[in-house]
């Protein structure tokens, strides 16, 4: 009974630690998130070098945590897969479950390090373990211990040169030299003064470059963008009756705008839901124009479509398992893409770009191609296919010059390999168009935000972004 008692304790105190990092993450972007984000640290410390169930505890520590961070989860799968409410909580269950496997690894590898007597001496096992994990396991949601310090922005940029990984492992090295120094005892030693010394030098030179790069700014050419937030709620959006009314709401509150002043204007994911012909040259006077009354650059999110040959649909056939009905083959007939469009003043599209990383049971079915009787389960679930364009748009202003844009649709702002590669193709400017309304009244677009402040850091471009719902900014 005893044994058993202890067992649940130490689950609990590892829970605790999940929901103080729950906390953080769930007020991101605030000086809270920063301190709470320390307390997580130093809690993970403590129990790694106190608890032997490490394990599981870990387990208990993220499963804990994420459900309380990613509550709307469940809704937002009902909403996007259209799942029955159990169905989509049974999804988000196996999800955290699923992401234990990560920590599972991490507890795993600071045992294993630990006893490496130079990692014991300089305290580094949970730091270095904790890093590998972070940098070898894929996510859905890329949370890092790092995110909690964006509000620091000098500690944050610290990621322009190593990514945000390396934030969490400092922050656990320095964690475990003040929990050590915390204790009185003989667990402190002059060893344990690097990392602190490490993060102090860490923020002056973040603290420098902060100030450097707001100089630059400051003296540097403007690019005036006009950004536009409709706040068309997820079933207002969905509904075909209300397509002309709220694509005019945009065209309303695009004239608002004063746009003599302006270079380009942006408006969020899939305002146009008309299916636009994917290839098409131009949209003045066509039912494809978004906006024929504007003079100036417009970037907009819009749903667009090729027709597949007979042979693409034949191979799509043969590799489906089971019957298809005549739905889905009419939907086998076209490759549907979530685009973004770069519309001239003349309503010639000069740059298209569509969706790379698309979002599994919204924007495709897993393994639905292969069994499509999956579509009749998840009827919600589109059926988009993944676009190839990975070059900036080309934009000629006449005092700015050429500049490059770099459309980032949606969840594509979370994918780091994307905005640099971007960069290194030349892109000046990363512009994300998002619709968040598939969350609600939650913490996901607030949480969605601050994740994307790092592909502003780590590729030293500015990054704009434009919502549906949620926040837009720069």
């Amino acid at each position: 009974m005893k044994r058993l008692y202890n067992w649940i304790a130490s689950g609990g105190l590892w829970g605790a630690a999940g929901l103080v990092l729950a906390a953080a993450f769930l007020m991101p972007g605030s000086f809270g998130a920063v301190i709470l984000g320390w307390i997580a640290a130093g809690l993970l410390v403590l129990l790694e070098q106190r608890s032997d169930q490490t394990l599981r505890g870990f387990v208990a520590f993220i499963v804990i945590g994420m459900s309380a961070a990613f509550y709307w989860l469940p809704d937002t799968l009902s909403v996007f897969g259209g799942f029955p409410f159990s169905v989509a909580l049974g999804l988000a269950i196996c999800f955290f479950f699923l992401s234990s496997v990560q920590f599972v690894f991490v507890g795993w590898a600071a045992t294993t390090l630990s006893g490496i007597p130079v990692v014991r001496a300089w305290s580094a096992a949970l730091p270095l373990a904790w890093m590998a994990g972070e940098f070898l396991f894929p996510r859905l949601f890329p949370w890092t211990l790092a995110d909690t310090q964006l509000r620091w922005s000098s500690l944050a940029s610290l990621a322009e040169v190593s990514g945000p990984v390396v934030i969490s492992g400092l922050m656990l090295w320095t964690a475990s030299a003040i929990v050590a120094l915390a204790r009185g005892d003989d667990a402190f030693s002059k060893r344990q003064l690097l990392p602190i010394v490490l993060l102090v030098l860490v923020v002056g030179i973040g603290g420098y470059r902060v100030s450097e790069i707001e100089a630059t700014l400051s003296h540097a050419q403007q690019l005036r963008v006009g950004i536009v937030q409709g706040n068309i709620s997820v079933l207002e959006k969905g509904d075909e009756d209300l397509r002309e009314q709220n694509l005019a709401r945009y065209r309303e509150m695009t004239a608002r705008l004063d746009t003599t002043d302006l270079d380009l204007v942006v408006w969020p994911e899939t305002v146009l839901t008309q299916w636009t012909p994917a290839e098409m040259r131009a949209v003045q006077f066509t039912a494809y124009d978004p906006a024929p009354e504007l003079d100036v650059p417009l970037l907009y999110g819009a749903l667009a479509y090729r027709r597949r040959s007979e042979g693409e649909v034949a191979d799509m056939l043969a590799r489906s398992l089971g019957p298809v009905d005549d739905e889905l083959r009419q939907r086998f007939s076209v490759s549907a893409y979530n685009a973004a469009f770069l519309r001239g003043p003349s309503g010639e599209l000069i740059g298209r770009y569509f969706k790379r990383v698309l979002m599994p049971f919204g924007e495709f079915l897993p393994l639905g191609e292969r069994l499509p009787f999956l579509y009749r389960m998840s009827p919600q679930s589109g059926m988009f296919a993944s676009g190839e364009v990975d070059q900036p748009m080309l934009l000629e202003l006449a005092e700015l010059g050429e500049v490059s844009l770099m459309p980032l649709i949606c969840y594509e702002d979370l994918v780091p390999e994307l905005a640099l590669a971007a960069a290194k193709d030349g892109a000046m400017i990363l512009v994300n168009v998002t619709n968040d309304a598939w969350y609600g009244r939650s913490a996901a677009p607030f949480q969605h935000h601050v994740l994307a402040s790092w592909r502003a850091i780590e590729t030293r471009r500015p990054l704009i972004r434009v919502t549906n719902t949620g926040l837009t900014g720069v």
